[in-house]
């Protein structure tokens, strides 16, 4: 069976910076107290497991845990 593309980005998030706690989909990372240099981490890793590429733009937008999945899922297919 095929890891999900949620299971795969919480996968990626998780060697960022280990979780403590349970997420879901509205988790923000200010939530996490992620700054600046967490998300580009964060873009550069999905990036490259998925294939794709985010803009400047785009990763700016990323705010909760939603938006990462709506745009990996967008750009994947």
């Amino acid at each position: 069976m095929t890891e999900s593309i949620e299971d795969r980005v919480y996968d990626i998030i998780n060697t960022i910076q280990p979780l403590k706690r349970e997420l879901n989909r509205d988790t923000t990372f200010k939530e996490l107290s992620w700054d600046s240099l967490d998300i580009v981490e964060m873009v550069s890793e999905i990036e490259e497991e998925f294939s794709i590429t985010i803009s400047e733009d785009e990763a700016e937008s990323l705010k909760t845990l939603r938006s990462v999945y709506d745009i990996v899922e967008k750009k994947s297919s």
